[in-house]
């Protein structure tokens, strides 16, 4: 029964249309742990969830492609096997209360403490937050509006509420008419707070900008070994396709669309034609490349090393400047080893089968404008791939002044699996949580246009040889959570730390009277 609730909560998640199942899919753990709280078995049971969740909606991490590097396959296998116990410590936490806490108090810390593991799961350099449960209703349009009061943590926090209310319903029989009159009021809120909110945000005297995605469909497996003329020639037609019909303001390639260095005077030439093409174009260039740059040796003082940066640049008609981002969330073991920063020795441990390892991190997210002559004419937030599972991080963009957010992507190792759209999903929950329309370009999709409630608006084929043109609303105002940020899980923190402290006393009591006795 828990391998098949395991199962159960990872197919809740996207592209599978059953979000509905992550309502009730950790009951059945949660009424089994309750007859295991004091024995031995209780870890394996706990590990078997999660290692069936963590299957169930990221099994795909492997690439199971032909051409799939074998490092790229180890690395999927070990994060199946490890990450369960990153997921774990909740449920530790609920054993620990629930042995000297009555059912309902227990519940009620398990909600939290599940919030407060899932945010803290997010900010160190072995960070995955990619299976926060808010994502399985990111197509239950109304409920997950509540995003941009306090993020993806605040749709988590209410599905793990109503998980442990279901629980208690049945573990409390007498209980059961009173619970769920609650279950039914704090989906019934969400709902008509979703419905009210999609409704006011539908008309919009917002400034329009229209774009261009270019989805060049090229294999990631050989883009590292040349033919950097070929690339850029098939992602400048496919754009030139576009404008013939209508300029676009700005064209969007993907992540490392051009795999050099565009700013470095060894391919000058190369940024000089791009240059000169989108002078001639007068639609600004916004593509992901690889970014030089000189910076102190951390082992060698006194002496510079060559950094180099997965990044994203904007070229604008008549300038001569490239504003750019340097992409500051790097994938664990995939581009980056974890907290190499602090320990530069072990930065070249990871060398694997294509060029894309090995990347330093860039300062944070920095906004860059779409410029035409002394006027901006938008503020473009860069998130590059994996930045875009980040919440608080998007959310800086918006706090850094950008109206409108571009995500880029090569979801091309992940090909034929759920991992391109389960990806496109999750922006879809960043523009909801900042309020702000999202143009996302991947190398084979998925490409497309979010507004800001979530909905994708228009989308290219996924694996396609393409281009979409489209158009995104720049917008100005805060949403909750921008501006008060990670409240919800803070509070989760607090409350968490809160009620452990006072089982923990509780306990002592309890040992210094039977020592007295």
């Amino acid at each position: 029964m828990v391998a098949a609730a395991g199962l159960c909560a990872g197919f809740a998640f996207p592209p599978m249309p059953l979000g509905f199942l992550a309502y009730a899919a950790f009951v059945p753990l949660i009424l089994v742990l309750e007859e295991y709280v004091d024995d031995k078995r209780f870890n394996r049971l706990l590990y078997l969830f999660f290692f069936c969740f963590h299957g169930a909606a990221n099994w795909w991490v492997m690439s199971w492609q032909r051409e799939t590097d074998p490092y790229l396959m180890i690395a999927g296998a070990g994060l199946w096997l490890g990450h369960p116990f990153f997921l774990m410590p909740a449920f530790w936490m609920y054993r620990a209360v629930r042995k000297r806490q009555s059912v309902a108090l227990s519940l009620g810390f398990l909600a939290m403490a599940w919030t407060a593991c899932e945010w803290l799961h997010s900010l160190t350099d072995l960070s995955y937050p990619w299976l926060a449960l808010g994502y399985t209703q990111i197509d239950a349009s109304s409920i997950v509006q509540i995003a941009d009061i306090g993020g993806v943590w605040l749709v988590s926090l209410v599905v793990i509420s109503i998980n442990a209310a279901c629980a208690y319903m049945i573990l409390m029989k007498h209980r059961r008419r009173a619970v769920l009159l609650r279950i039914v009021a704090v989906l019934s809120i969400g709902m008509v707070y979703g419905t009210y909110r999609e409704l006011a945000l539908q008309d919009s005297a917002a400034p329009v900008m229209r774009v261009g995605l270019v989805q060049p469909s090229i294999n990631p497996w050989v883009k590292w070994k040349g033919g950097i003329d070929d690339m850029i020639r098939v992602h400048r037609y496919l754009q030139d396709s576009l404008n013939a019909v209508a300029p676009c303001d700005v064209s969007v390639w993907s992540e490392t669309a051009v795999p050099l260095g565009l700013r470095s005077d060894e391919y000058f030439f190369l940024r000089q034609g791009l240059q000169q093409w989108v002078n001639g174009t007068g639609t600004s260039l916004l593509t992901g490349y690889a970014d030089y740059a000189e910076a102190p040796d951390p082992t060698h003082p006194g002496y510079t090393s060559l950094n180099i940066y997965n990044a994203a640049g904007i070229m604008n008609p008549g300038s001569t400047d490239m504003p750019t981002h340097h992409k500051s969330r790097l994938t664990p073991f995939g581009e980056y080893m974890p907290f190499s920063d602090d320990v530069p020795a072990i930065r070249n441990w990871l060398r694997w089968g294509v060029g894309i390892s090995g990347w330093n991190k860039g300062a944070g997210a920095t906004v860059i404008p779409v410029v035409r002559g002394k006027d901006t004419l938008a503020r473009v937030g860069p998130v590059i791939c994996i930045e875009s599972i980040y919440p608080g991080f998007v959310a800086d963009y918006v706090r850094r002044g950008a109206d409108v957010l571009a995500v880029i992507t090569n979801d091309a190792w992940y090909d034929g699996t759920f991992g391109p759209r389960q990806h496109y999903c999750i922006s879809r929950m960043r523009a909801i949580e900042t309020r702000r329309d999202i143009m996302r370009c991947g190398n084979t999709g998925v490409s497309g246009f979010i507004s800001r409630t979530g909905r994708s608006t228009a989308e290219a084929p996924p694996r396609a040889y393409t281009a979409l043109a489209g158009t995104v609303r720049l917008h100005n105002e805060q949403s909750v959570y921008v501006s008060y940020g990670d409240w919800v899980p803070w509070m989760c923190v607090m409350l968490t730390i809160g009620a452990g402290v006072w089982t923990w006393r509780g306990a002592r009591r309890e040992r210094q009277v039977v020592t007295t006795l």
